[in-house]
């Protein structure tokens, strides 16, 4: 299941709404993972931030290189490394 979610994970303010949706999806999924838009600025006050989560572990590596030099969404986020996101 991938999510696409609004906010900012870097924000007090914005974070409980991030950790509620998260908490949801590890009680369906075992394997959670939430990643930046690697394209966005990460100061931005708010940003798209994609929720995947699986069934299965994350089976792929990560691939090498740059996230914001990818040409398209799938290999930057296969690029990048996910938050961490703890119930709070």
């Amino acid at each position: 299941m991938a999510l696409n979610f609004i906010g900012n994970h870097l924000d007090p303010g914005q974070r409980g709404a991030l950790e509620t949706v998260v908490s949801a999806a590890r009680a369906v999924f075992p394997t959670v993972d939430v990643y930046p838009d690697p394209w966005e600025p990460g100061k931005s006050t708010t940003r798209n931030l994609f929720i995947v989560a699986s069934r299965a572990p994350r089976r792929e590596r990560l691939h090498p290189g740059d996230a914001e030099s990818a040409d398209i969404i799938k290999e930057a986020l296969a690029r990048s490394r996910p938050v961490e996101v703890v119930s709070g």
